[in-house]
């Protein structure tokens, strides 16, 4: 699975503004390819 998020982060507090994904992409040969 390969997932996005944005967030923003203000005096120590995380808000997420948005998250989408993937199910289809990523996994091991994905990470090894970026690597």
């Amino acid at each position: 699975t390969f997932v996005v998020s944005i967030l923003t982060i203000e005096d120590g507090m995380f808000e997420v503004k948005a998250t989408a994904g993937d199910t289809h992409l990523g996994g091991e040969d994905f990470d090894n390819r970026m690597v």
